[in-house]
């Protein structure tokens, strides 16, 4: 193992989680929560901790983006952040097709992205808002 090579790779990693950590938790912590995770074998069910607001539900997600234009919530930013830190772990932990030699599973505008939530909120408002996020990662990734 080339301990230079690999030291970068650490640090590139924590420097990853460190971000997913800080866009991703609100002051309630980790909660406990069963997501669909769409690539296992099996089809069950996985228990993660998933900070806030990841495991609010589509629901407020709805509330939130319908009432975006009256006055700017935070917590739409807060859903927003969750996305993007879940993404670049998303991106440097799970394999996938590279575009123009980058892994970027978030390779649409973010209005697509926005469209694809609302979408699968609609259809499931009482669903965790990580298993939204987790359909459309699953979904571009394709």
């Amino acid at each position: 193992m080339n301990f230079a090579l690999e030291s970068p790779r650490r640090f590139l990693r924590l420097c990853c989680l460190a971000i997913f950590i800080l866009l991703s938790v609100n002051i309630s912590g980790a909660v406990v929560q069963k997501i669909n995770r769409p690539n296992n074998s099996d089809g069950a069910e996985d228990s993660r901790a998933i900070y806030v607001p990841g495991s609010s539900s589509c629901g407020l997600w709805l509330e939130l983006r319908e009432h975006q234009q009256r006055a700017n919530d935070a917590r739409q930013i807060q859903f927003e952040s969750f996305l993007l830190g879940y993404a670049a772990a998303y991106n440097y932990y799970v394999e996938g097709p590279r575009r123009d030699g980058v892994r970027n599973v978030l390779h649409i505008d973010e209005y697509g992205q926005r469209a694809f939530l609302d979408r699968y909120c609609h259809q499931h408002p009482t669903d965790v808002f990580v298993n939204a996020v987790n359909a459309l990662l699953y979904d571009l990734d394709r």
